[in-house]
Formats: C-alpha cells, sequence, structure tokens
C-alpha cells in the first residue's frame, strides 16, 4: 500500500513505509511502550496553560469540500465478508488454485541455506524488491504468515508447512509433548493441538529490521521470521527479494534442507462440505454460462432414504450471523443432471449447534436447463455461529450462485448495516476506490478489471485478490458508485495503468488500457443511451453518478512505465472529459516535469514521532506549484498496537496539519479502513469486525470528530496559540503555534487547527470549530475570538477522546473504552476554557453571534 519514500516541495522525504506485500504493521511489546510515554501532569509542574487566539473578523482562505474522506480496499476482506452483505462464502465455486491462471502464484517457495550452530536458515526470493537475512535481533515484528504442522493434521485457512527437501514427504512439526520434530506426513504420531504456531509477544523495537516471532503452546522453542529493507545479499539475480526465517534451537537433521510454502488453503470446496452422506463434486460439464463454468453436482443415493437430509453445508465467513425475527432471502440456480433422477424440492435451513434456526422449502421444475430459484428463511432464533444447509432426499441435482442476504438490507443495497452505519458517521467527503494494491494485482492477469465486475452477479466471473483470498466481485464497480451515493461523498475512482506488481504493458501498447478508462467514465457518466452509460441504466441507475476525480494508477512511481502510460491516460482523458481532475502517484514535475499534474498522491505509515514532529510538514509547501496534494494512505503503524490512542493523538495532530493546509492538501484518507479479525493481513485498521459485532478504534473515532466537523465548515482562520509552561520554581517558557510556521521551531506538544462556518441566516450564528491534539502535560486551553466586536457567544460544545494509557485500545468486547466523549465547555466573554488532559483529541465547537 506504500512507496519506500516521497519527495515534497523539492526535498526529500524519508518515510517509514510499509511495502504492499507485508500483510501486516508491525506489534510492539505493550509494557516497552508505556516506559517509554509516561504520563505527565501538571502537578510535576508548576502548571500548564495554552491561549489561543482566533481572528474571526477575516477568515485567511476556504476550506476545500474534499478534505476528509475514506479509502476502501478490498483488504483483510473489507468487502467480501464483510461490508458486502452476502453471508454465503465461495458461492459460485470460483476458489480454486488449480483454475487461476497460470502466472498467478499463490505459493511461495522458501529453500534453506547452510544450517549453523545458531539455528536453520531458509531465504526466500519471491518477494521482489526486498532483500533480508538474519542478523539475531529480534526487533520489530511483522504479522505476515501463519504456520501449521504437516497436512493430515492440524490445519487452518491459512496453511504454511516446512517439508525438508533431502527427507522426502517429512515436515517440520510440534509433537504431542510440544517438541519441534521432523516427521512423515502419514506419521501416526499424535501431534499437539496446539500445533498452529502463535505471535511471541515482548519483542523490542528498531527502525530498520522486521522480526517475526512464532511460539507454540507448551513448549520453549520458537520460530523467528525476518523482513528488513535495507539488508544485503543477492537472492537469483537483479531485482530477487529473499526472506529469511530461522528455527531456534535447529531440531532437525544437520543436513536438512527445507521448503516452505505459504497458501490460502483454498479449493473450489471452500466453505462447503457435505452433510447426510451426500457425495459432491465440482464440475465443468453443463455450466451456467461462460463467466461462471464450475457449479456443484450434489448425489444422494436412494438408499439413503428418504429421510436423510443428504445435501450440502455452507459454512459462511467464519459462521453466519442469523438474527430473530430477520428474514433471509435466499437464491440459487440449480439444473438436474442428465441422465440422473432430480429431487421435486430441497430444504434450505439456518442451523446452529444441530438446532434449525429457520427453514423454506425449494421447489424445484423437471428441466434439465439452469434455473434460478428463491425462497425466504424466518429466522426463529439467533446465533453468529449458524450455517447453511441443502438437504433433499435422494437423486441428483447441480447448484451454482448460492446467495444468502437478510432482507433489511439498507434501502436495498448490499451493504452490512452496522458497517455502513460506522462509514455513515464519518460523512466522509469522498470515497476513494478499490484500492490500493487491489487495483494492481500481483500480476496484471489478477488485477481488478471494472468490466466483468458489473452487470447480473451470475456473471461476474471474480477474481483472486493479491491480499490472499478470492473476491467473487460481488462488490464492483457499479456497487462502489452507489456506496458513495448512499454516503453522499465524492467518488474518487483509482483505474489501473497497465501495471501490476509485476509485470507491466508497454506504452506503444497501452491504447486498450486508456480506453477501458474511457469506457468507465462512460458507464460511471454517460447518458443512458450511450453504449457504456445503458449498461448502467439496465442496472437501475439511469441518471449518472458524476465522477470527477480519477487516479492513474497506485504507488506506480519509479516503475519503468508508468511516466510514459500516465501521459497517455492523462492527455486522451482530457479531451474527452477536459474537467476531469487527475491525480498522479507522485509529483510528476520532480521526475517527468513535462507531464501535466492536477493532484498527486502522497502515502505515509510511520510511526507516532514522525507525526508529532511533522506537524508543520506542508507549512512551507511550495504555494506556487499548481498541483494539489491528496494524502490518501496515512497512518501510525509501528507504534499502534491494532489501533491504540497514541496512535490517534499523533494521526490527529498530523490531521490538523493537513487542514491548515488545506490550499494544498486537497484531499486525505486513512488506511485502511475495514480488518475482518479472522483475516488480518494489516495489522492497523479504523474499524474492526467479525461476523456479527465490529468497534472502531481510535484512529475511526479522529475520522469521525474531524471530518464531521469540516463537512459543517468553509473558512480557515488566523490564529496563535501559546503554551506557557510554569516549572515549581516558578520560571515559565513559552511556546508557540501558529496558522501556519514556515520557519523550524521549538514547538510545543500541542497541535490545532481552526476552521469556521458561514453565517446560518435562520440562527444568526456561525460556529468556530477548534482541533486539537495533546501529547505533552494536562493543560488548560482558553480559546478566545478576536475580532468579535458587538457580537457574544451563544454557546460552547466539547467531545473529546482521552485516556491515561496511550497504549489503550478497543476491542469486541470492549468497544467503547476510548472514544470521544461530551465534556464541559466554561463560556466567560469572548472566550471558552477548557482542559486538554495529555493524550487526548478534542473537538471544541463554539457558536458565535456576528
Amino acid at each position: 500500500m506504500a512507496h519506500t519514500h516521497a519527495v515534497l516541495a523539492g526535498t526529500s522525504i524519508l518515510l517509514l513505509l510499509l511495502p504492499c506485500l507485508t500483510s501486516g504493521s508491525r506489534l510492539f511489546a505493550k509494557d516497552a511502550l508505556k516506559n517509554r510515554h509516561q504520563v505527565i501532569r501538571p502537578a510535576e509542574l508548576g502548571g500548564v496553560k495554552a491561549d489561543l487566539t482566533v481572528n474571526i473578523s477575516s477568515p485567511r482562505g476556504e476550506l476545500g469540500n474534499l478534505l476528509f474522506g475514506i479509502f476502501f480496499e478490498e483488504i483483510n476482506h473489507a468487502g467480501v465478508g464483510g461490508l458486502y452483505a452476502e453471508m454465503v462464502q465461495n458461492r459460485a465455486f470460483g476458489e480454486d488454485i488449480s483454475q487461476l491462471p497460470d502466472n498467478i502464484s499463490m505459493y511461495h517457495s522458501f529453500e534453506s541455506t547452510a544450517n549453523s550452530t545458531s539455528g536453520m536458515f531458509i531465504r526466500h526470493c519471491s518477494f521482489e524488491g526486498y532483500v533480508t537475512t538474519i542478523n539475531g535481533k529480534l526487533d520489530d515484528m511483522d504479522s505476515s504468515f501463519a504456520f501449521t504442522s504437516p497436512p493430515g493434521h492440524a490445519t487452518s485457512s491459512n496453511a504454511v508447512s516446512l517439508e525438508s527437501l533431502n527427507y522426502p514427504g517429512h515436515y517440520l512439526a510440534v509433537n504431542k509433548g510440544g517438541s519441534l520434530v521432523l516427521r512423515q506426513a502419514d506419521s501416526t504420531e499424535d501431534f499437539a493441538a496446539s500445533a498452529t504456531f502463535l505471535k511471541a509477544p515482548g519483542l523490542a523495537n528498531t527502525s530498520d529490521t522486521s522480526l517475526i516471532s512464532f511460539a507454540w503452546k507448551n513448549a520453549t522453542q520458537e520460530l523467528f521470521m525476518s523482513q528488513a529493507p535495507n539488508c544485503t545479499g543477492d537472492c537469483s539475480g537483479a531485482h530477487a527479494g529473499c526472506r529469511s526465517v530461522a528455527f531456534y534451537p535447529s531440531p532437525a537433521p544437520a543436513d536438512a534442507t527445507f521448503r516452505l510454502q505459504e497458501s490460502n488453503a483454498v479449493t473450489a470446496k471452500t466453505g462447503w462440505s457435505s452433510v447426510g452422506g451426500a457425495g459432491i463434486q465440482v464440475v465443468t460439464t453443463q455450466p451456467l454460462n461462460s463467466a461462471l463454468p464450475r457449479s456443484l453436482h450434489i448425489h444422494c443415493p436412494a438408499a439413503l432414504g428418504d429421510d436423510s437430509g443428504c445435501g450440502v453445508v455452507n459454512f459462511g465467513y467464519w459462521g453466519m450471523n442469523v438474527v430473530e425475527k430477520t428474514t433471509y432471502n435466499l437464491s440459487l440456480f440449480y439444473a438436474a443432471v442428465a441422465g440422473q433422477d432430480a429431487p421435486k424440492t430441497v430444504q434450505a435451513s439456518l442451523v446452529s449447534s444441530g438446532q434449525s434456526l429457520g427453514s423454506c422449502t425449494v421447489h424445484l421444475g423437471g428441466s434439465g436447463n439452469w434455473t434460478r430459484t428463491e425462497c425466504n428463511i424466518a429466522a426463529s432464533g439467533t446465533s453468529d455461529t449458524a450455517e447453511l444447509q441443502l438437504t433433499f432426499s435422494k437423486g441428483d441435482l447441480q447448484i451454482n450462485v448460492i446467495s444468502l442476504m437478510p432482507d433489511d438490507l439498507p434501502n436495498g443495497y448490499p451493504f452490512r448495516k452496522d458497517l455502513l452505519a460506522k462509514i455513515q458517521a464519518i460523512r466522509p467527503a469522498f470515497v476513494r476506490f478499490p484500492g490500493g494494491c487491489y487495483v494492481e494485482g500481483d500480476k496484471l492477469a489478477d488485477a481488478f478489471r471494472w468490466k466483468p465486475s458489473i452487470g447480473p452477479i451470475h456473471e461476474r466471473p471474480g477474481h483472486y485478490d493479491l491480499w490472499g483470498y478470492w473476491s467473487e466481485d460481488g462488490l464492483g464497480f457499479y456497487e462502489y458508485l452507489i456506496l458513495c451515493e448512499v454516503l453522499h461523498s465524492a467518488p474518487v475512482w483509482v483505474i489501473n495503468n497497465g501495471i501490476s506488481h509485476t509485470d507491466e504493458i508497454e506504452t506503444a501498447d497501452i491504447g486498450p488500457w486508456v480506453q477501458d478508462a474511457l469506457d468507465s467514465l462512460e458507464f460511471a457518466n454517460g447518458p443512458a443511451d450511450s453504449v457504456w452509460g445503458s449498461k448502467r441504466a439496465q442496472m437501475g441507475h439511469p441518471d449518472p453518478f458524476n465522477v470527477n476525480i480519477m487516479a492513474i494508477g497506485n504507488e506506480d512511481c519509479g516503475k519503468p512505465n508508468y511516466y510514459g502510460n500516465y501521459v497517455q491516460f492523462y492527455n486522451t482523458i482530457k479531451v474527452r472529459y477536459p474537467t476531469m481532475r487527475l491525480i498522479a502517484n507522485c509529483d510528476l514535475s520532480l521526475h517527468n516535469p513535462s507531464a501535466a499534474t492536477d493532484i498527486y498522491d502522497y502515502h505515509i505509515y510511520t510511526n507516532s514521532g514522525t507525526f508529532f514532529s511533522g506537524v508543520d510538514r506542508f507549512d512551507s509547501y511550495d504555494r506556487s506549484l499548481s498541483a494539489k496534494i491528496f494524502n490518501s494512505e496515512y497512518a501510525i503503524t509501528s507504534d499502534a498496537g491494532t489501533g491504540n490512542l497514541l496512535a490517534a493523538v499523533a494521526e490527529a495532530a498530523w490531521m490538523t496539519g493537513l487542514e491548515r493546509n488545506s490550499d494544498v492538501v486537497m484531499m486525505a484518507s486513512y488506511a485502511p479502513l475495514f480488518v475482518n479479525v479472522n483475516d488480518r493481513r494489516w495489522k492497523v485498521d479504523a474499524i474492526v469486525y467479525n461476523i456479527s459485532r465490529s468497534y472502531g478504534t481510535p484512529s475511526y473515532w479522529n475520522q469521525v470528530m474531524f471530518s464531521s466537523a469540516a463537512q459543517d465548515a468553509a473558512f480557515l482562520n488566523y490564529f496563535q496559540l501559546n503554551v506557557t509552561t510554569t516549572e515549581r520554581n516558578g520560571q515559565q517558557t513559552v511556546k508557540q503555534r501558529h496558522h501556519r510556521d514556515s520557519e523550524p521551531y521549538d514547538a510545543p506538544e500541542i497541535a490545532a487547527s481552526v476552521t469556521m462556518s458561514e453565517l446560518d441566516t435562520a440562527t444568526g450564528e456561525t460556529k468556530v470549530f477548534v482541533k486539537v491534539a495533546n501529547w505533552g502535560p494536562e493543560a488548560e486551553l482558553n480559546t478566545v475570538l478576536s475580532g468579535l466586536a458587538t457580537g457574544k457567544i451563544v454557546q460552547a460544545s466539547l467531545y473529546q477522546m482521552s485516556g491515561t494509557d496511550p497504549t489503550a485500545e478497543n476491542s469486541l468486547d470492549e468497544p467503547t473504552s476510548i472514544m470521544p466523549v461530551s465534556k464541559s465547555a466554561t463560556v466567560s466573554g469572548g472566550s471558552v476554557s477548557i482542559l486538554l488532559p495529555q493524550w487526548s483529541v478534542s473537538v471544541l465547537t463554539i457558536s458565535f453571534t456576528p
């Protein structure tokens, strides 16, 4: 999701970023983090007082209407098993590794080098650009892989096994006694139920190495995995990368070498299993259509009897959430099998722990042709571990595109209600979609392509998502546009420009890709009688979606063909759509000065210290440059846990800088937006959920507070912030911040931004919005409205998020531990006073009459 560096205003700025191919951000020891960030209270000092003077008589500029939005990427099961409300996993049997294009790699092979006295080392050569060696340090941890025992024993949905190259059929595993052993795959030894390796806590942090530590229960051995961006060494040629794995102690024979294979362990039957003695097989005979050639053949022998309950079961995405008194709409395609008797009916049941939660009967016709049918299941109970069973007495049947969704979808749109409500609360000005690395793909063959993602769901083939799972594209281009409309947000459409992580289209051959981009804009914006606009109209939306912003690629600067491809996209699109605002992946004035740039993308993933010290990053930006900045991906990742208060305060400080400089920073969005706890590919995210519950991290609440206030504001204000610290001996120091600070200075540990609304003619009032992040000692903030003249402050309201422990997080069990609450604000004449705890984010709204 991120570049390794970025350039701003002609000066190289080294960013601590995480590459797309890492599946998570770094994890730090919580206790160590506490020690680094001690809470300091005014009692240890003589007191801290902050005075904020806001000029309300002459605003310094307009606040853009697109500043704070959201970035949706299909990562962490954000859509599939997340926002997209489909309850059936693998509804069209597309999750089949054997059916993927040859150039899509579902496996990453590790081969060991020589053993040594300190452990067994393995080098991995499939991640381009990341070369690493084990250096003995136990540093930043990065969750990239899950490890399980050999085939035939304990497994998981992210199966990884270590097979010996020179001891064929032997795997590294954990036996019942907790020892790391080398055993044959068909060994009858009693393997431990705890054979899945778990991450070990307690590792220290450095900035240059990422080690992963795994341990297993009832054992002292540990598995270390290292990834570092700046190590040395070659691995089978130029531009090759490697990852290293070490085992301490080395339990294997001294001459043993190993290969590590990583896969998602998916097959065409993923999510499905037989019940009641049924025989099931994924077949390609009698395909539903060319997009979905595979279907499931169910055979229930007559010998099982009429009441066998024979058929199949689907487990959903880590269970199905069924709520009492809710109706669930089931639809499926079925066909009789040539030469075989077909059942007359199918019983569809929602079942949990053997108990039925509701059922309906599907009546089948006798035709051998594919037929769509549906029925509704009224739930009589509640469970988040339910499964869908399709059973019949005897006969043969083929089924495909089995879909189950609740009937209480918001306005009938296929979005999960609680997750949609959480992003609605942000009031995002825009939605950037659908990626990210998801747009690029590991190979172009698995990049997101918009045309196969539109039309009826039974005509969408789906594709492999480079984040490690299959997307059936139920959340396709049309649904993304609908989502923008539901949120009242501007669409920011990211198009693939012929470049993936590993292959590219030459600029001379880029024409069809450019035409594809033009077609997408016609689908979104064209008349209902145009070629592609008519397809949009057929889907139920004759009016245009009014896409006015498009990004040309994602994180492709520096790749051989990007600059040439970008120019072709830019020039061609501008001829057809001259007002379209186009986003480059970097500031092209520094790389290809002849290329026009409307907006350029800027990504930063880093630690809290970088954001605290970088509050004024954009203050000195050259205002004579025409290109605006889109900070489309930013987050604290290295000392954020899985989303803690420290990260939120640091991000809030950064956001004050974005807002103060919104004359050049046109848009900004936190990333990533969603994570399903069962598939956390990226460790720190805004909204966390399982199949039935969800919560916002403190970083999420930042977005709610800042974006909502920005939506109600229209102007930027001049201000000056003086922070006076009085020591116990009476000595005072004063530090300042302003609406813009272009010179280096000794800044206080408080950051602020101030905006103002237009006059509300109905009430005669204007509102001032003061956003403050405090990572220093507790302080009293007194805000004075300068220029109030004969007017007066009518009221003041304060929403504040704070806590004494910067490592505090929310969770599914405690979803609201850290969130904004209403607090008191004291109005006195033309000023308002509030308390700023250390580790706090505050939004103060002051209503006044001019």
